[in-house]
């Protein structure tokens, strides 16, 4: 089973809705999220912790916040029989679960990101396939996109080689496992990509508004 959510990060909040929603967290999440100056970094970060919560509870798990560890590359986890993924860009936040196996999320509002980001992230074969691309805009943001997911599923996050990996086709191989991509164009102006090991799963994403 998979399950994608989104919760809307548009609007900040009053201070009696973020004193509710941040007091749903461990205290130990919630000093590093104070730290954050900006009111959609903390908001951001508290809808992540509160929709892994919330998949948690439509996964009829026993776990809870406080079960989250991290891993020797600093990336979270908690067993192999629920994992889960989020992320967040500007206005929206999201989380992908799965009880199938490990899984990867990115989603980027499509800005000026491309006039000035560095193509480091992208092999020669990658960076040939943007010179031909008819869109350059929506097949760079395919590909960071899929870079994201792809690091965050192997579990090294930003100490990964993604360059050794390629993310043009649909299907990955790691670990001896064949992993599948899915990337998707959200009302024009946000790409969203996944990998999981599952070919047939279909993209459904719940909006989540009361925690």
């Amino acid at each position: 089973m998979f399950k994608l959510l989104a919760a809307a990060n548009h609007e900040k909040w009053p201070s009696e809705e973020f004193e509710f929603k941040l007091a749903q967290l461990p205290a130990t999440m919630i000093t590093p999220i104070l730290l954050y100056t900006n009111w959609e970094d903390q908001q951001a970060r508290i809808l992540n912790k509160l929709l892994i919560k919330k998949q948690m509870s439509l996964f009829k798990t026993n776990y809870n916040l406080y079960d989250i560890k991290r891993n020797e590359f600093n990336c979270p986890y908690i067993n192999d029989d629920f994992h889960f993924n989020t992320s967040h860009t500007k206005g929206i936040v999201v989380c992908l679960a799965s009880n199938e196996g490990p899984v990867g999320i990115d989603i980027e509002l499509m800005d000026s990101k491309t006039k000035y980001f560095p193509l480091d992230l992208f092999s020669h074969q990658e960076r040939s396939h943007l010179e031909l691309s008819l869109n350059y805009s929506n097949e760079f943001y395919r590909l960071f996109t899929r870079k994201e997911a792809f690091m965050k599923l192997s579990g090294e996050g930003v100490f990964m080689n993604v360059m050794e990996n390629s993310v043009i086709n649909d299907e990955i191989e790691f670990n001896n496992q064949v992993y599948y991509f899915n990337t998707i164009l959200l009302s024009n102006n946000y790409m969203l990509s996944y990998v999981l090991n599952n070919k047939m799963y279909k993209f459904e994403m719940d909006w989540v508004n009361n925690f």
